[in-house]
């Protein structure tokens, strides 16, 4: 194409006649060829930790670590249910367990004292240590904003295994093998506990299961 320049004094000059330009658009192909790679590989890193994570916490979760989602208020209710679909013997009951009135602290006066102090303590004691428990566990986790991951939670759950007979009774006159009918209710609660269908996970490989008892007069 062509250029007409204007002079200083109104005078038009020369035209100048340029070379032809071509301009291509393969620059920004490029760039957004590499954002779209940039996001693909970031999506595939985003998803490799996400199966990482969740391959740990199989693995945490099959070290007994209890890390499934429980609502452990719902295990009596939910372990009745399965000892009355289960227990054919319905030898299982449950039991109320009822502290005393007074307990035994056993302190330290620091890290390296030997001596242990001992200390009886009535009902309002115990409310007080109780309260001062939960105020220092509300400061240490700044009222529930952070995570405690490598705490631990005990739950109590009792059950009593009744048989009809004394022990002697039981294994002479029923001739009835009772550490097999302890063993099946320990997996029925054991099953309902780790939420598992299958008996045969919770019990090792080089367990042996018990035969019945020989007995010879």
């Amino acid at each position: 194409f062509k250029i007409k320049v204007n002079g200083i004094f109104g005078r038009v000059s020369d035209d100048y006649t340029l070379p032809e330009m071509h301009f291509s658009s393969e620059p920004q192909q490029q760039q957004q060829e590499q954002q779209q790679q940039q996001q693909q590989q970031q999506q595939q890193q985003q998803q490799q930790q996400q199966q990482q994570q969740q391959q740990q916490q199989q693995q945490t979760n099959g070290r007994g670590t209890t890390r499934c989602q429980l609502d452990y208020t719902k295990v009596p209710a939910l372990l009745d249910s399965r000892l009355l679909a289960l227990d054919t013997n319905n030898a299982v009951r449950p039991t109320i367990i009822k502290p005393s009135k007074q307990w035994t602290k056993t302190s330290y006066a620091s890290l390296l004292s030997k001596d242990a102090d001992e200390a009886t303590l009535d009902e309002d004691a115990q409310r007080t240590h109780r309260s001062e428990a939960f105020d220092l566990l509300d400061a240490l986790s700044r009222s529930g904003a952070l995570r405690l991951d490598y705490a631990t939670l005990h739950v109590v759950i009792a059950a009593t295994h009744n048989f009809d007979e004394t022990l002697i009774d039981t294994v002479i006159q029923q001739n009835v093998n009772p550490i097999e009918k302890v063993e099946r209710s320990m997996l029925i609660v054991s099953t309902t506990i780790h939420q598992s269908s299958d008996s045969s996970q919770l019990i090792s490989p080089a367990f042996s299961p018990s035969q019945q008892l020989p007995v010879d007069f």
